[in-house]
């Protein structure tokens, strides 16, 4: 093995060590296979369709399609549940989209009906929720997905959502021009939203 590979792995697990013999807790904030929600802090999340759920808080969303009709609408509503017990957090989702090349992804995405508060930060491909959701309550990421009228029926695609709940306390939102939510900055006096 290289070596700078085996010094690397040795300094990750001195700062994992010691953060735990601080009494921190890292949450992670990356992509799960199947499209899920991780979280970061004192909150719990779960992304699934409606009535999916049946007394289970381990649903994942995800979506195929094969051959769909040019012109279909297909009525899916994921939704994120915050448990119980969350403390307020705010969302951010990534529309995942394998199977497609770049022009027909796109073209899915534009005929996805999105539910209201969300927005699309295209530096980072995330769609943020402008407020943050306190535990029991729920927020629909879209009603809908359309085919395209121009498309053959041949086309096959998997579209999958992965996203982040952090604890609104350990961030703040930073806000584009019109005002609309468009990313986070650790809280002040923290150096990372990561890191409780």
């Amino acid at each position: 093995m290289n070596r700078r590979v085996i010094r690397k792995a040795a300094g990750a697990a001195v700062l994992v060590l010691a953060l735990a013999m601080e009494g921190r807790i890292i949450g992670q904030a990356g992509e799960s296979a199947g499209g899920s929600m991780d979280t970061v802090g004192q909150v719990e999340a779960v992304l699934a369709e409606p009535g999916s759920l049946k007394g289970e808080r381990t649903a994942d969303w995800e979506f195929s399609a094969v051959s769909p009709r040019p012109g279909e609408t297909i009525a899916k509503e994921p939704t994120i549940f915050m448990g119980t017990g969350s403390e307020p957090a705010y969302l951010r989702i990534r529309i995942l989209v394998e199977g497609l090349d770049e022009e027909k992804e796109r073209e899915l995405l534009a005929g996805i009906e999105r539910t209201e508060g969300w927005n699309l930060n295209p530096a980072d491909g995330y769609y943020y929720y402008k407020d943050p959701v306190k535990g029991e309550e729920s927020v629909s990421v879209f009603r809908s997905i359309s085919i395209p009228k121009d498309w053959d029926g041949t086309e096959k695609f998997q579209m999958r959502l992965a996203g982040n709940a952090v604890q609104a306390s350990g961030l703040t939102p930073v806000f584009d021009a019109e005002c609309q939510m468009a990313g986070w900055a650790p809280a002040p006096g923290q150096t990372s939203y990561l890191v409780w």
